[in-house]
């Protein structure tokens, strides 16, 4: 609950001053660190601890420009020309941040006044968005440290400072970094960058590195999306990431493909530990849709349904780390059908669990002891199936929902197909119409 909080009064020349709370000093450096924020990034950091409305807030940091605290930059952004208001640092604040303690004394020589001529502006206004809704949801967190990149080393091999994300997110030694895309960086370049990433995970194997990649959608509306098709962008971006890693095994490099509307919550679960699961809690879920048909009471009336152990279906070549998390035999009580599947936790956004549905639906029918018959990737939750985007039309997948399925035993198990890159239609196990009753 927001409280008057205890304020500093620091005098500005003769005859002027301010009063700054903790909090308040707070935001002038997490300004100051972000390069630029609008009125609203900024009011949903300081709303939490001080009862202040968006239009004093406003008044307030207009006033603390006209005192050279902060500077205040009108932005048209958009196809419309729409008018932002933006908020950097200014001289005075710097010194105040650095005379109180909230700052080093290298913070003086910031080109401050080159934060408002950044030539990748609206790469930098969804940076900020994003951070700042992360924060936000995590209720500024004070054991997640929120840092721009250019305040942290990232090096390769042979000591060169390669890797510089739009932001950094660090909790003990898990790194998450932030890279925006706009739709204009090449194929390339962006291999270049994956591949830079390997390089890091494999010089630190003690730290933990997972890599989001952010892709920018209308979700903000004053941006003007430069390729409309935000969906297969994710996509081609999750694709391009599967060619690189499928064959790595790293256990301390995870990727991550959204859009920016998705990209605050998937970050959130990120930094608390919530994605990816581990395997304890991977195979709890895969046991479940396990359990779920074998005890349908529609569904076991039809088919009986066992686990079988992969010695019996994988080649002696086959990646460990690529094995599905759980193989089922379903067989037809007349015995006329007898079919082997895969089943694999799914989750939203998380590359690492793609490449390996993308690498199994690659060799299913060929490379393999025994042909397999279906994959049935399943997610926790209908909002994760939803929203992720997978990048490629897998004709032999059956997309499953853990939580429906739980709740609907005595109806016909509801499964997915795809019918395209993006949009999918609900199934029956034997791919025919579902009809829910």
């Amino acid at each position: 609950m927001a409280t008057r909080p205890k304020r500093k009064i620091i005098k500005i020349g003769e005859d002027d001053e301010i009063r700054l709370s903790d909090d308040e000093f707070l935001m002038l450096k997490l300004i100051t660190e972000s390069k630029f924020l609008s009125v609203d990034q900024i009011y949903s950091f300081i709303s939490r601890t001080i009862k202040i409305n968006k239009k004093s807030l406003r008044d307030k940091l207009v006033r603390w420009a006209s005192l050279d605290v902060l500077a205040v930059n009108p932005v048209y952004l958009g196809r419309n020309g729409v008018k932002v208001y933006f908020f950097r640092i200014g001289t005075k604040g710097i010194e105040i941040l650095i005379k109180n303690g909230y700052a080093p004394k290298d913070w003086y020589d910031l080109r401050i006044s080159d934060f408002f001529r950044e030539k990748q502006q609206l790469h930098t206004i969804a940076t900020q968005e994003m951070v700042t809704n992360t924060l936000k949801l995590l209720d500024y967190n004070d054991q997640i440290i929120s840092k721009p990149a250019s305040s942290i080393s990232l090096w390769n091999n042979e000591g060169n400072k390669i890797i510089i994300p739009d932001w950094i997110f660090s909790k003990d030694n898990h790194f998450l970094n932030i890279e925006i895309d706009t739709g204009d960086q090449k194929h390339d370049v962006l291999k270049d960058k994956i591949s830079n990433y390997i390089q890091l995970a494999e010089k630190y194997p003690e730290q933990k590195h997972s890599v989001m990649f952010v892709v920018v959608d209308e979700s903000l509306p004053v941006l003007e999306v430069k390729h409309k098709n935000r969906d297969k962008r994710v996509g081609n971006i999750k694709q391009t990431i599967i060619e690189q890693i499928e064959q790595l095994s790293f256990k301390n490099l995870d990727f991550y493909v959204v859009s920016l509307y998705r990209a605050h919550k998937i970050a959130a679960k990120v930094l608390l530990g919530e994605t990816p699961l581990d395997s304890k809690h991977i195979g709890i879920e895969v046991t479940t849709v396990q359990k779920v048909l074998e005890y349908n009471t529609r569904f076991k009336d039809e088919y009986e349904v066992s686990a079988i152990n992969g010695d019996s279906i994988y080649m002696y070549h086959t990646p460990s780390h690529l094995y599905a998390d759980l193989i089922l035999s379903v067989s037809n009580i007349a015995k006329t059908i007898n079919e082997k599947v895969f089943v694999i936790l799914l989750e939203e956004g998380y590359v690492n669990a793609l490449a390996k549905l993308h690498y199994l639906h690659s060799v299913m029918k060929s490379d393999l002891k025994t042909k397999v018959d279906k994959i049935i990737g399943v997610y926790m939750r209908k909002e994760e199936m939803e929203h992720d985007r997978l990048g490629e039309l897998y004709p032999n997948l059956l997309v499953g929902i853990i939580r429906e399925l739980v709740e609907q035993m005595e109806k016909e198990p509801k499964l997915y197909t795809m019918v395209n890159k993006v949009r999918l239609e609900a199934v029956t196990f034997e791919r025919t119409a579902y009809v829910d009753k």
